[in-house]
Parts: structure tokens; sequence; C-alpha cells
């Protein structure tokens, strides 16, 4: 049933609240497929410098450059992660805010451990290890 806006209730038409409902449903699935390719090409990268530091054979000065260069794309990375997760929840909150307006049921409540948590702790566990590998490159340098 469509409401037509008035000029004493500017209202949205329900056919305009679902299709803005629709596009915001599709940005937060977006923003999830963004988080996870940024994720892949963070283990990408690591990887790559993890192996640079690893598997060849070339001065500790080197290897503490590869290695500072690993903690610096950690510290990059994880900055753009939180700020997509900053994005994902306003979407989230806008994609509430429609289904309010559409009377739509709640969602469950979702009990356990959030993604963003366990991203943290993996971009936090690899700032450390990547502070010590350098460190420790660095002490066999000089």
């Amino acid at each position: 049933m469509e409401v037509p806006p008035t000029p004493d209730c500017p209202c949205p038409s329900e056919s305009s609240l679902v299709a803005a409902y629709e596009v915001a449903a599709e940005d937060l699935r977006a923003n999830v497929a963004l988080r996870s390719r940024h994720f892949a090409t963070y283990l990408g990268l690591t990887t790559l410098i993890s192996a640079g530091v690893f598997l060849t054979d070339v001065g500790a000065w080197l290897k503490t450059c590869m290695s500072a260069t690993g903690l610096v794309a950690s510290l990059l990375f994880w900055q753009l992660d939180a700020r997509t997760h900053q994005e994902f929840r306003t979407q989230r909150q806008r994609l509430e805010q429609l289904e309010k307006a559409l009377a739509l049921p709640p969602r469950p409540i979702r009990v356990g451990f959030k993604a963003s948590r366990v991203t943290w702790a993996i971009f936090g566990l690899v700032v450390a290890w990547w502070l010590a590998i350098a460190c420790y490159w660095l002490a066999s340098a000089v």
C-alpha cells in the first residue's frame, strides 16, 4: 500500500522505501566483499614478504628492511580494515532503520565471536610478529 507524501507529512512511499532497502542491502553485501578482498590481499602480501625474509639469502639489513615493510603494511591494512568496518556499521544502521520503517521482523541477535574482533586479533598478532622479526634481524645486523 503506497502512502503518498503530503505537505504536512513528507513520508516516503513504501515503494521508495523498498527500493532504498534493496540498495542498502546491496551496498552492505558489497562492503563485506570488499573487506574480504582487502584481507585476502593483505594475506598474500604478508606471505610474499615472509618468503622474502625467510627463504632468501640476503643480508641482515635487507631482511630488517623487508620486516619493517611487513610491519608498515600490516599497520596500513589494519587501518584500512578499521575504516571499512566503520563504513559497514554505518550501512548496517541504515539498513536497520529501513527495516523498522518497513515494519520487517528484527534479525536474530548474534552471539559469539564477531569477525571484526577475530580480524583485529590477527592484525595485532601479525604486527607483533613483524616487530619481533624486525628487531631480531636488526640485532643480528649490528
